[in-house]
């Protein structure tokens, strides 16, 4: 999604006459949660082998938190409707309610991968 905004980025100014900047903490965000996810499968891998799960589980919690903490961050400082004001800086359309839904949203799945790989971790301990 970040790539396709910066490529239809010149698209976007000439159709709507907005200028699309580069958001870096909501690149930072998603590779987190990637990583996370990337993370939380690798450990799924190894667990069936028994074998270093905790450890992907462990990486996988840490950047779902990284994530949240980066989504709570701009929240606190922008609002829900951080990723547009993000992306769009100070004009108008920065502040729609699509991007209100897109910051809740975001922040709702977020939560919940971060809680789900929290408690993965937790039960791998027990094991």
């Amino acid at each position: 999604m970040y790539a396709v905004i910066n490529v239809l980025s010149p698209v976007l100014r000439n159709v709507f006459e907005v200028s699309v900047y580069q958001a870096k903490w909501a690149l930072g965000a998603v590779i987190f949660l990637g990583l996370s996810g990337l993370f939380f499968q690798f450990g799924a891998f190894m667990k069936q082998t028994k074998r270093f799960s905790f450890t992907f589980y462990s990486f996988a919690t840490c950047n779902a938190g990284a994530s949240l903490l980066i989504q709570l961050v701009k929240i606190l400082r922008s609002g829900f409707e951080w990723i547009g004001v993000e992306f769009l800086s100070d004009q108008p359309f920065a502040h729609d309610s699509i991007f209100i839904t897109m910051g809740m949203v975001s922040l709702v799945f977020t939560s919940l991968f971060f809680l789900y790989s929290a408690i993965v971790l937790w039960k791998e301990t027990k094991d």
